[in-house]
């Protein structure tokens, strides 16, 4: 019983983090990568019409394992440590994809 109790709280915080924080997350990335990367305010905006649904494709690939993982597996205090270190791969993923 337990095991399905914190399974099933696992998935539903995993579900809220993909539904809320991963588009802001990625959006600002995105914006800024384009922004100091010396594009223009119009041509940010077509990169992000352009770019975003793949990158939100890959997100929901990679991040629902992570953040199952994190909230499933890894102890609460150390939650923060991990996503931080897989947020240093997916920012330079990011920045891979969109120079």
């Amino acid at each position: 019983r337990y095991f399905a109790d914190a399974t099933l709280k696992s998935l539903k915080m995993m579900v809220l983090d993909q539904l809320i924080s991963a588009p802001l997350i990625n959006a600002t990335l995105l914006g800024y990568l384009s922004l100091t990367g010396g594009a223009s305010i119009d041509q940010t905006k077509e990169r992000l019409c352009h770019d975003f649904s793949g990158i939100m494709k890959a997100n929901y690939t990679v991040w629902s394992a992570i953040q199952l993982t994190n909230f499933y597996l890894v102890p609460l205090q150390h939650r923060t440590l991990f996503v931080n270190i897989c947020m240093v791969l997916w920012s330079s993923f990011l920045a891979y994809k969109t120079r």
